[in-house]
């Protein structure tokens, strides 16, 4: 957590924060003081949350996620040039695991898959609300499969942090989805 506010404390342009509600109610101040300096703050949050100023997309599935990790994820990345990835406990006092990263590269294309993240959040919103939009639902079908929740690497996690619930088998992208997983 350390880490984290030192990061929003330096930031001068942008910061994007993928965030459980624990994790960012423990960071509000400093998001708050990261806006009032003119930052702008983008925020994929999994429950309602004014952060002073800052933008908040809820991911429409953000029960199901939250319920899923028996932690708090915070993930931030700051002026595209440093990125921190972190599973914390539930009392934000233990780290299970995280990563820091100031390379400017690997931090840039954390930023830009960020970005995608709070977009595809307000997208799968509206997809929501536009049930006759069938172009829309089949390009977060889609959206679905690439996230690929049945990847090794996701059910080694499932697996070493007894995840609530198994992803489903794979599934070819030509092959229909079945209720979003994006957590």
């Amino acid at each position: 957590m350390e880490r984290a506010r030192t990061m929003l404390r330096a930031a001068r342009e942008i910061v994007l924060i993928d965030g459980f509600p624990g994790a960012l109610a423990a960071l509000a101040p400093e998001i708050t003081a990261a806006v009032a300096r003119g930052v702008d703050v983008a925020i994929k949050a999994y429950r309602p949350i004014a952060l002073g100023g800052a933008e908040t997309f809820v991911a429409p599935d953000a029960e199901r996620v939250v319920a899923r990790w028996s932690g708090e994820w915070l993930n931030l990345v700051a002026d595209g040039a440093e990125h921190l990835l972190a599973l914390l406990d539930p009392e934000l006092s233990e780290v299970r695991q995280a990563i820091w990263s100031g390379s400017p590269y690997l931090s840039w294309i954390y930023h830009s898959a960020l970005a995608a993240e709070l977009v595809m959040a307000a997208v799968a919103t509206i997809a929501q609300d536009a049930p006759r939009n069938d172009r829309l639902r089949k390009l977060m079908k889609r959206f679905d499969a690439l996230v690929a929740p049945e990847a090794p690497g996701y059910v080694a996690l499932a697996k070493q942090f007894g995840l609530a619930d198994k992803p489903n088998r794979p599934r070819r992208p030509s092959e229909p989805s079945k209720a979003p997983d994006r957590g």
